[in-house]
């Protein structure tokens, strides 16, 4: 009977070691040897600190792709050591590649350069790139001049059907009336004015062109209703064009690949040494010097928000600098990445993903099912 419950606790603990993340100084000192992900050789997985992707709080790490980590390690008797990266996206894809991490899990943009260094898996997350930025103020004047030129285009097209409708019923008119069509032109227009007129002719010009001007003047109404919104909207946003970029100063984290992406757009950079939210409190304390910050829409959201209380007209901009893939980092000797890719399609093609997702991105969780 002894022997029994002896063997019930092994079986017990072992099952309890399934899985188990171990810490740095349990390593031994000769891990080649040993299989990648036993307890002798645990993977080396660097994680970004980027919330929401991973969130740290003492010693326990949660977040979106922590999630993901579950259900991908899940049923795989795989040990593993969770590192801290340096907030510098290159070094941690660097580092990676030169085997101080077996795979690194954040907010990893693919691009072709990184790809020579590394494997990536299967991408978890359709992004979108943009820019956190501050609402540009309403010029008066400047309302005031689309409004005129608004109203303008409309008396335009008015007069323009004027003299249309006034050929036409110039042209078939009694030929007692000889008047010149100048005169009925004008004629026209003082009756668009209210006043009525007494000859058969002149009643069906007023009645005519009565009924044309009301219909203008609720397109002309809806025109001038529509530009103020559009004002309201669209100059807030002081980036509608890759014009508007170009040649403006944007604050990126070190090492990052928006930088690139940014100076494609001829636009210039400052390539802030420190995490996304910090880069993103700097920014918002120096809007004056610069014009935004460069960072994953998801993030860009939540510090558009956070922030506020440093720089109170903090917006997102709708510029779409980009759009690219998140993925894992893998080093290229990993042998586990068939494994990954099956996992992520798993919880691509249920329910599941997007559940994650939502806890974590909100309405961005529609970019995690592929």
């Amino acid at each position: 009977m002894e022997k029994l419950i002896f063997v019930f606790l092994i079986f017990t603990f072992g099952i309890c070691l399934s899985h188990a993340e171990v810490k740095p100084n349990e390593l031994p000192k000769n891990q080649a040897q040993y299989r990648l992900g036993s307890k002798e050789n645990p993977m080396k997985i660097g994680l970004m600190l980027v919330e929401p992707f991973v969130v740290k709080e003492g010693d326990v790490y949660q977040g979106l792709v922590i999630d993901y980590w579950k259900h991908i390690s899940k049923g795989q008797d795989w040990h593993y050591v969770f590192i801290d990266l340096p907030p510098n996206y290159t070094k941690a894809i660097e580092d990676t590649a030169n085997g101080k991490y077996d795979l690194a899990l954040g907010n990893f943009s693919t691009t072709a350069e990184r790809m020579s260094l590394v494997h990536f898996s299967r991408p978890f997350m359709l992004n979108r790139i943009t820019i956190l930025t501050k609402a540009k103020n309403l010029n008066p004047l400047i309302i005031v001049i689309k409004v005129i030129y608004s109203i303008f285009k409309i008396l335009l097209i008015v007069f323009l059907i004027i003299g249309v409708v006034t050929l036409f019923l110039w042209s078939v008119q009694p030929k007692v009336d000889v008047r010149p069509y100048t005169s009925i032109f004008y004629d026209t227009c003082v009756s668009l004015l209210g006043v009525v007129l007494e000859t058969k002719f002149k009643k069906l010009t007023f009645v005519t062109l009565i009924v044309i001007s009301l219909i203008l003047k609720a397109i002309l109404i809806g025109s001038i209703t529509s530009t103020l919104f559009n004002l309201s909207l669209s100059n807030k946003d002081p980036f509608v064009t890759v014009q508007d970029v170009s040649g403006k100063m944007f604050v990126v984290v070190k090492g990052s690949s928006f930088a690139e992406k940014m100076r494609a757009l001829n636009a210039r950079i400052y390539e802030y040494n420190g995490s996304n939210e910090e880069a993103a409190a700097f920014y918002a304390r120096n809007t004056a010097k610069y014009d935004g910050y460069v960072s994953d829409f998801a993030l860009i959201f939540k510090y558009a928000n956070q922030f506020s209380n440093i720089e109170s007209n903090l917006i997102v901009s709708d510029f779409n600098v980009r759009n690219d893939n998140l993925a894992f980092v893998l080093n290229k000797s990993f042998p586990f990445r068939t494994i990954f890719d099956q996992k992520i399609l798993e919880l691509q093609d249920t329910n599941l993903g997007y559940t994650i997702c939502s806890i974590y991105v909100g309405d961005e969780a529609r970019n995690c099912v592929m």
